[in-house]
C-alpha cells in the first residue's frame, strides 16, 4: 500500500498540516495540498503575510481561503 492510498482512507480524519514559510518551496507544497486527499492545510507562518497570500493566490487557492488571525502583524 502506498502513501496516496493511505491518505485516501483519511478523508474523514485528514492530516492537519501547517507550513512554515510560503516562499518558493513552501508554495510548491501548498500547490499540491488541494490535490492530495486526506490532507488539510490549517495554517501558514511567514514573515510576510502579504507574500504568503500572493503565493496562495498564484498556486490556485481561492481568495476566501485566507483569513487574518489576531496574532498576525499588519
Amino acid at each position: 500500500m502506498n502513501l496516496y492510498s493511505k491518505l485516501q482512507q483519511r478523508k474523514d480524519n485528514p492530516l492537519r498540516i501547517g507550513v512554515i514559510g510560503a516562499g518558493k518551496f513552501g508554495a510548491m507544497y501548498i500547490a499540491q495540498v488541494p490535490r492530495t486527499p486526506g490532507v488539510h492545510l490549517v495554517g501558514i507562518a511567514d514573515l510576510s503575510p502579504a507574500n504568503a497570500k500572493e503565493n496562495l493566490s498564484r498556486t490556485g487557492w481561492p481568495p476566501d481561503a485566507t483569513g487574518r488571525r489576531p496574532w498576525m502583524r499588519r
